[in-house]
């Protein structure tokens, strides 16, 4: 629907960091574009190890944080690519 103007890619928590989730994925997805949200999926327990706390002390404190149906969004207003390890 978004004719990939909006890209969605998985990440997970490992030993202190977010990491690029390595499964059927491109090295490229997360050096190249622009990151300004995580979103969490509220219905899956594991959420591959990503809490809201996860989430501020590794990115920091987003600008918003919305709700939709079974998701929270943490929008920030910097680009939080290199906050991910590839």
């Amino acid at each position: 629907a978004s004719k990939n103007n909006i890209k969605i890619r998985a990440i997970i928590y490992n030993n202190g960091t977010l990491n690029k989730f390595n499964w059927f994925c491109k090295d490229d997805w997360y050096t190249t574009d622009y990151s300004y949200f995580v979103i969490i999926d509220n219905t899956d327990t594991s959420s591959y190890g990503i809490t809201e706390d996860i989430i501020k002390r590794t990115i920091g404190k987003p600008n918003d944080i919305y709700k939709y149906d079974v998701y929270t969004i943490y929008v920030y207003n910097y680009n939080i690519t290199n906050k991910i390890k590839k």
